[in-house]
């Protein structure tokens, strides 16, 4: 999927199975407090995750092996663990 419009899709995704995106604005939870650096850094660390286990990984939810990751040459990106 690399430069696919497809990322975008799986960014949204990420972001409603985290509960962190709404459609309907009236489902938007207001705070009274904003994000620190760390909570931007964790948010990061599991979009980075998502993306790496999730779209990268031969085995994850949304890898496509008609995608540019299913060349020879991204083997080690797409296959970086036998544990799955």
């Amino acid at each position: 999927m690399l430069g696919a419009v497809l990322c975008g899709y799986y960014v949204c995704e990420f972001l409603v199975n985290n509960e962190l995106y709404r459609m309907n604005p009236k489902n938007i939870r207001t705070a009274n407090t904003s994000l620190t650096k760390d909570d931007i850094d964790d948010i990061w660390a599991d979009m980075c995750r998502f993306i790496h286990c999730e779209i990268f990984h031969e085995s994850g939810l949304y890898y496509c092996d008609e995608s540019e990751l299913a060349e020879d040459k991204y083997r080690q990106l797409r296959n970086w663990d036998n544990a799955r």
